[in-house]
């Protein structure tokens, strides 16, 4: 393109009147083109550097007739691109100034494209000065217009939003000079005013950003409140981001070659980066001109994406709550210094979350609001929030908070909690209106979070209490009784929630089934926090009678259940393995566990004869739901653990018990009711199927003890448990005989046979088990007390029912006592042994001395010789010389 076609047709026109078009579209336009002066830069700055030469100069072709046809539009208007006429003089002026550097600057453009390398492929640095000097100029004056066209509008009581939309289209322009200097920066062109210029420019871009989407009051900028333009936004957050990453690498702090030097090596990537943002902006920019409110964001929500937005506003229910327990510390003066550092973290986390909510984050994969009433509802939670964020700053600084900010703080705080919660129950009722599996997931992700509201919430109840109780005559009982009765009812709602996520639930008022927990390091977490919660309750409990100590260690045992519970949720959410204990239990917990599915198996049979009774006497329903209920107690110990009882230690082993021990132990439970129609012998096939289950799941548990420590004696406590399943299922036999439900007592003789069987091979050994060895007095005493109470039932059996069932109680205490006595190994005594070593050891020390004293005699005749000898030469040599 010619200078002489830039210049055609830029003459003003006389008419000065308004058209029709829309004078926010022609505020648009008016500020595309102070980013076209600096897109076309930086295309030019591209070719020079070497980087797609060719389809630059075709974006730079593009660009500069852009801005041509638009600068013409703007002079001349164009309702057919909805593009007005000047509104008043001032505006035709600026328009004129526009024309008086946009002619030469383009020439600049055009006649240095095709030859700004030499031929050494070197850039001519006269040329990007010019480009540089001459596109600054143009932006500016560009950049008056539409300040002009802005002021037109609002003194015109026009609804053009001119001010917000100048705003954002400036973004598109700021994008565009950060690229073109960062690209001067590498031909090394005006090097320290451009790094300064493109810090400058980061500040801007982030502060106009900000300001556009949360609004600025003293700017008269109003807040975004449109959902589809809010979803643009998000995607310019995004790519900014990686944008920015990149660009802050230059920075006025650096040397001047280190700046050149990561320019260039950045520049290909930057230009690469800056299309996504830039592409985003310009969207986001055509919506705040204009927002119908035709997206559908509910299209692109995926899985993930619904998880993700249900567990933050979660997170964000609970973190609010823990910040408002902490106040409530604080001002019971408990655990201050970490209550101030806490109420200063969750304070900002909150605020940044619910931001992240309303304007979504799509680094941490939250997406924003997918319907127009939720951004409302978020925005109304958001004003709600406002208030009590400056109530808790407050309290940093504080040095005593009286107990009716206490309240206040606690009445703000509900406030907003239920407006979270009704986004939340919105956001669940969207997801499972979803087609497929989805639906049961989002029963998991949507219960799991609020364990951690809730515990949050019983913290600051009982904070509450114990303030009002402070405040001696002052307090307000009314108050603390009320919040007592919300403690108990949050508290039942906790330990519903905890079952629910553990085995799930059935359909309900609409919803799905809740898939239970299906790992077993899932489950192990989930242990831990049943047992951290007996604890918590107890601290409760005291904490509200009164007690600043308990207080103090709930303080702990909340913050440490806190992380607890929302690492659960998160996992959930994620998908992601929960920490798992090592597999290798110690000797004492696999004990537990064989006693434990013992207890299970003698238990089916005792529940069977207390079910026989019942049904007899005619007043089943109380006595049979309590021992269903025992069944189902002991079946969730042996699943999920208990506070004795080690969780399963494998996933193999969870999944056996899940697929082979609970459907007959459930079968069996299901059995024990009156009002199920089938006969009483029902339930007695039924617990046959649950021991055959439970022996299976024994022998695992054997087998990995063994494994684990060869020497525990697992075989002899699995003994023990086997006998007192015999002394139920036999008492069991004879009361069915006594009922009618069996001709003869000949299976409850056999299995006393097996008793016998079993009681002389624990004592003698033998089918595997050692003998009671000699220096085990207390296993041999309490075998003999065994032997005594079998003897009395068999006795019993000829007798009454009430008999049996006295025998056999007084059978079970002194089999649960060896049972315990089984646990403890065998240790071998050397005590026996030590006169056979007293002999051994003297005759070798007799020995020893014998020896010795046989070398020593030798040696004294030897040296006797010796001297005899040498006494005859000394003797004879002395007479010779006499």
């Amino acid at each position: 393109m010619s200078s002489t076609c830039i210049l055609k047709a830029l003459c003003l026109s006389s008419l000065l009147s308004l058209t029709g078009a829309d004078l926010g579209n022609t505020i648009d336009v008016a500020g595309r083109q102070r980013m076209l002066s600096q897109r076309m830069s930086k295309e030019f700055v591209l070719v020079s550097l070497g980087l797609d030469p060719e389809g630059n100069k075709k974006k730079l072709h593009g660009s500069i007739k852009l801005f041509n046809d638009s600068l013409n539009d703007m002079i001349h208007g164009n309702e057919e691109r909805n593009i007005s006429r000047p509104p008043n003089d001032l505006v035709a002026s600026n328009l004129q100034d526009v024309v008086n550097r946009w002619v030469p600057f383009a020439d600049v453009l055009l006649s240095n494209v095709d030859h700004v390398r030499d031929f050494a492929g070197q850039a001519k640095v006269k040329v990007l000065k010019d480009v540089a000097a001459g596109n600054e100029p143009l932006l500016v004056q560009a950049n008056i217009v539409v300040g002009n066209l802005a002021q037109a509008a609002r003194s015109a009581n026009m609804q053009t939003n001119g001010f917000v939309v100048d705003l954002a289209g400036r973004q598109r322009m700021l994008i565009q000079r950060m690229c073109k200097n960062a690209f001067l920066i590498a031909s090394g062109v005006h090097v320290t005013s451009a790094v300064s210029s493109l810090a400058a420019d980061q500040k801007l871009f982030y502060s106009s950003h900000k300001g556009i989407m949360r609004g600025a009051d003293w700017a008269g900028v109003p807040p975004l409140v449109k959902v589809c333009t809010m979803h643009e936004m998000s995607r310019v957050t995004y790519y900014y981001d990686l944008f920015a990453s990149l660009i802050s690498e230059v920075s006025p702090a650096l040397p001047v070659q280190q700046n050149i030097e990561t320019a260039h090596r950045l520049a290909q990537e930057l230009e690469e980066r800056s299309g996504p943002l830039f592409s985003a902006m310009v969207a986001a920019v055509s919506l705040y001109v204009n927002d119908p409110g035709t997206c559908n964001p509910l299209d692109s929500m995926t899985a993930s994406s619904w998880r993700i937005r249900i567990l933050t506003t979660a997170t964000v229910m609970a973190d609010s709550q823990m910040t408002v327990a902490h106040f409530l510390e604080l001002s019971n003066v408990v655990a201050v210094q970490q209550s101030i550092v806490d109420l200063i973290v969750g304070v900002s986390t909150i605020s940044t979350s619910l931001t992240n909510l309303i304007e979504g984050n799509k680094a941490e994969s939250i997406e924003a609001p997918p319907t127009q009433s939720l951004l409302d509802d978020l925005r109304d939670a958001k004003s709600l929030w406002e208030p009590l964020e400056e109530d808790l700053r407050r309290a940093i600084t504080s040095t005593e908070i009286p107990v009716s900010a206490a309240r206040r703080v606690s009445s703000l705080s509900q406030e907003f909690q239920d407006k979270l919660e009704a986004v939340r129950a919105r956001l669940v009722e969207q997801a499972l209106s979803l087609e497929g599996d989805f639906p049961e997931d989002i029963q998991a992700v949507s219960e799991a979070p609020l364990q951690s509201v809730l515990l949050a919430k019983m913290t600051t109840q009982v904070n509450l209490i114990f303030a009002e109780a402070k405040e001696g005559h002052g307090g307000n009982a009314e108050i603390a009784e009320s919040n007592r009765v919300l403690f108990n009812s949050t508290r039942d709602a906790f330990l519903k929630g905890h079952r629910s996520i553990l085995m799930g639930s059935p359909p309900a008022d609409g919803k799905p089934a809740r898939m239970r927990l299906s790992s077993v390091c899932g489950v192990q977490q989930m242990l831990k926090v049943h047992r951290s919660f007996g604890s918590y309750l107890q601290e409760s409990e005291a904490a509200m009678a009164g007690s600043r100590k308990a207080l103090e260690m709930l303080s702990l045992s909340t913050r440490t259940m806190y992380e607890l519970t929302s690492s659960i949720a998160r996992s959930l959410v994620s998908s992601d393995i929960l920490p798992c204990q090592n597999d290798s239990l110690t000797a004492d917990s696999w004990l537990e566990m064989v006693v434990a599915i013992g207890d299970l198996r003698a238990f089916s049979q005792e529940a069977c004869t207390m079910y026989l009774i019942s049904s007899s006497a005619g007043s089943a329903e109380t006595a049979i739901l309590a021992v269903k209920e025992k069944v189902l107690q002991k079946l969730q110990g042996i699943l999920y653990g208990s506070y004795t009882l080690p969780a399963p230690s494998t996933q193999a082993i969870f999944e056996k018990l899940v697929e082979t021990v609970e459907p007959p132990v459930l079968a069996f439970a299901e059995s024990l009711r009156p009002e199920s129609g089938g006969s009483d012998t029902t339930a007695v096939l039924k617990s046959l199927e649950v021991i055959t289950a439970l022996n299976s799941a024994q022998d695992l548990y054997l087998a990995e003890a063994t494994r684990a420590h060869p020497g525990v004696p697992a075989s002899r406590v699995d003994a023990a448990c086997r006998q007192i399943l015999l002394a139920q299922k036999a008492v069991r036999e004879a009361v069915m005989f006594s009922y009618g439900h069996l001709t003869s007592k000949e299976a409850s003789y056999k299995t006393m046979s097996e008793f016998m069987q079993l009681q002389q091979d624990l004592n003698l050994g033998g089918s595997g088990l050692p003998p009671i060895v000699p220096q085990r007095p207390d296993l041999l005493a309490q075998w003999a007390k065994v032997e005594s109470a079998f003897s009395k039932l068999k006795n019993s059996l000829e007798n009454d029912v009430a008999s049996m069932l006295v025998s056999r109680d007084s059978l079970i205490a002194e089999l649960e006592t060896i049972r315990d006595l089984y646990k403890i190994p065998d240790q071998v005594d050397h005590t026996d042994q030590l006169p056979v070593m007293f002999i051994a050891y003297g005759i070798m020390g007799c020995m020893f001395c014998g020896c010795t004293w046989a070398a020593v005699c030798c040696h004294l005749r030897t040296s006797r010789r010796s001297a005899t000898e040498s006494a005859r030469k000394q003797v004879g040599f002395g007479g010779s010389q006499a």
